[in-house]
């Protein structure tokens, strides 16, 4: 084979010739001119193409005298290189969807669920594994579902269900405060206990869920109400505000707090006609007064729920904070200080037409903007509401 590249090379020059290199003869001094330049580029052309034609002859007969045992290069044509200091950006990836944990009273009543455990003091009967929870406490130790409130405590920012438990009666009534979240699957599963009872606290009456946070009103020895907030921290539930024990015997020996004494009195209001969004709505305009030699810091004016009246707290004036609650509505004023009285107007709607009678408004002395009273501090009057 390697004898034969004579004659290969002429027939390969042959074919240049009559196809590439036609033979042109113009007449004149530019037609000569014109004919050097182009001879010289066949020139070039003509020893690039003995050069391709020199380094393939090589490589083919190589592979004929092999008969295709070389082994096989790389068949990946390797990535050009980049340029100038930024790397590529990797594709972000997608993060999972959110799964949303607002469980409904009713789908909770009807689940199995596992439930953490009961404070030790709790009957044997108190289960945790595989819990139908009952509508209400029915005198029984099976556990009953007493509040459900919805929001955002872990931070995910899905909402979860918390809610307050019971099991047993009398003296061994437990409690506890469970968040309720769902899995992968959609399943309901505990996420974690809030706070039980057990440990100087006899019981936990009421729960709200502010700021990403679960705030729940627990009750130690003499009846005495704090206000503890607590915080998701990745595993479980810790207390991350408010007091964290019950003062001690030795501590009701000291100074007892300055003397206040607040009054209230409130207009009596009238409700309008029903309106287009189907409410009536009335206003009355209620004077505090802080009759002590103290300032009181916190003064809360409290509107117990009824049947009959909503509180349209949005508009109302004069509160910088308000605590709704599920028995009342807790207005938590400026500061008033010693003889300072002030008016502040509430605003009410209701969808009845009636009857009309006396609703009730009173105000204390509050220990903290958590609305937590001062026993003793307050006062209540008593309005008239009509209907026009």
């Amino acid at each position: 084979m390697i004898g034969e590249q004579p004659d290969q090379l002429g027939d390969a020059f042959a074919a240049f010739r009559e196809q590439v290199l036609p033979e042109v003869r113009p007449t004149g001094i530019d037609a000569v001119q014109r004919t050097v330049r182009r001879r010289r580029r066949r020139a070039a052309v003509v020893v690039a193409a003995v050069t391709v034609v020199a380094v393939a002859l090589p490589i083919v007969a190589y592979a004929g005298l092999t008969d295709g045992d070389r082994p096989p290069g790389p068949t990946d044509s390797p990535s050009p290189s980049t340029t100038g200091s930024a790397s590529p950006t990797p594709s972000p990836t997608p993060s999972p969807s959110m799964v949303d944990g607002r469980i409904t009273r009713e789908q909770l009543l009807a689940a199995a669920v596992d439930l953490p455990d009961w404070w030790p003091g709790a009957i044997d009967e108190c289960t945790t594994e595989d819990v139908r929870l009952r509508p209400s406490p029915d005198g029984t130790s099976a556990p009953a579902l007493l509040d459900l409130r919805h929001g955002d405590v872990d931070g995910d920012p899905a909402a979860e269900t918390v809610v307050r438990l019971e099991c047993g009666g009398g003296d061994e009534t437990a409690r506890q405060v469970v968040a309720f979240d769902r899995d992968g699957a959609g399943q309901i599963t505990a996420l974690g206990q809030v706070v039980r009872n057990g440990s100087g606290v006899s019981d936990l009456t009421e729960f709200e869920i502010a700021s990403g946070k679960v705030r729940v009103l627990v009750v130690g020895p003499d009846r005495v109400r704090q206000w503890r907030t607590y915080s998701w921290a990745g595993d479980r539930f810790r207390q991350t505000g408010g007091p964290t024990a019950f003062a001690s015997p030795s501590q009701t020996t000291a100074p007892p707090a300055p003397a206040f004494r607040l009054t209230i009195t409130a207009t009596d209001m009238v409700y309008g006609p029903v309106e287009a969004d189907s409410w009536r709505r009335a206003t009355t305009t209620v004077t505090i007064v802080n009759a002590s030699a103290a300032t009181v810091d916190y003064p809360l004016v409290t509107f117990p729920r009824n049947s009959r009246d909503e509180a349209e707290h949005a508009i109302w004036s004069g509160c910088p904070t308000m605590q709704g609650r599920p028995d009342r509505i807790v207005c938590v004023a400026d500061p008033l200080g010693p003889g300072e009285q002030r008016s502040i107007a509430l605003a009410f709607i209701t969808h009845e037409d009636g009857p009309p009678g006396p609703a009730t408004l009173r105000v204390d002395a509050g220990a903290d903007s958590d609305g937590t009273v001062l026993p003793g501090t307050g006062q209540e009057t008593t309005f008239q509401v009509s209907f026009s």
